[in-house]
């Protein structure tokens, strides 16, 4: 399995974004559970970012 972090970075900003307005308990769960699993890539600038704006 190959790992994109950068993309998967990129794709959970933007439903963040999209999401922001919409009271959706799914839709913040599956956030919930990208968010939780982009922390193995801190490392990656991308990633690290997105972690860091949601903190």
């Amino acid at each position: 399995m190959v790992h994109e972090p950068e993309e998967a970075a990129a794709t959970a900003e933007r439903v963040i974004t999209l999401s922001a307005g919409v009271a959706s308990e799914r839709t913040a769960e599956r956030v919930r559970v990208v968010l939780s699993r982009l922390e193995q890539f801190r490392d990656v600038p991308e990633a690290r970012a997105l972690l860091d704006s949601v903190a």
